[in-house]
């Protein structure tokens, strides 16, 4: 075409701003510099035409809707992004220094068992329950001072075996010794004197066997007599 019709609004007398005009040779990638540039006029200038195929010449994708005029279609080069710069490694965190083991708790002392005062407890319990009057003073004092160190006994915290073993004696001996009122009498009567030993010089116990013996020799000769 040599002219260009005057009344056609759409017509563009521009400078299409090819890549790089007439370096065309054989083959499609020799012809990329008929690619537009950025700025061109031509871009989404074209009337878009149905069945198109949906590529340009060099199969880009008509993917926008928007046809630019000429065999390519101008898609802007997404700027490379600048890749991310490495995370600088981490530094090793220092490794927590070990808990000192804790010291053994040394081990407590073993007590010594507490003497057992049951037995004493029982004693006390039964002999609480006899009456003052029913026994002689004599033996009830006896009885008395007996039952009053075993409680002290029982009661002291620090009391030893032997203690409580004697203070239980001591009560149960005072307590088989005790004398019922009325009863003192015939207790008395069967006491017995221990004997006693005839001593050297001692004319008491000699003398009736003397005249034992005197009665026997004149038995004897009163016999022959007669």
């Amino acid at each position: 075409f040599d002219a260009v019709p005057s009344n056609d609004e759409t017509v563009i007398q521009e400078d299409p701003m090819f890549v790089a005009e007439g370096t065309g040779g054989k083959g499609i990638n020799s012809l990329k510099g008929y690619q537009l540039q950025e700025n061109s006029p031509a871009i989404d200038a074209g009337i878009n035409i149905e069945n198109n195929g949906g590529k340009d010449y060099f199969g880009t994708s008509l993917s926008d809707g928007k046809t630019d005029i000429g065999a390519a279609e101008y898609v802007k080069a997404e700027p490379e992004k600048p890749e991310k710069p490495e995370k600088p490694e981490k530094p090793e965190k220092p490794e927590k220094p070990e808990k000192p083991e804790k010291p053994e708790k040394p081990e407590k002392p073993i007590q010594p068992q507490k003497p057992s005062k049951e037995a004493l407890k029982n004693v006390l319990m039964e002999v609480k329950k006899l009456n003052k009057k029913d026994y002689t003073a004599d033996s009830w004092k006896v009885f008395s001072d007996a039952l009053k160190t075993a409680q002290f006994v029982y009661d002291d915290e620090n009391a030893t075996e032997k203690e409580i073993v004697d203070v239980l004696k001591e009560l149960k001996d005072a307590q088989s010794k005790l004398v019922k009122v009325g009863e003192e009498q015939s207790h008395n009567k069967f006491d017995t004197k221990p004997n006693t030993p005839v001593k050297t010089g001692d004319v008491a116990p000699i003398f009736p066997l003397t005249i034992m013996g005197v009665g026997a020799v004149l038995a004897v000769l009163f016999r022959k007599r007669r």
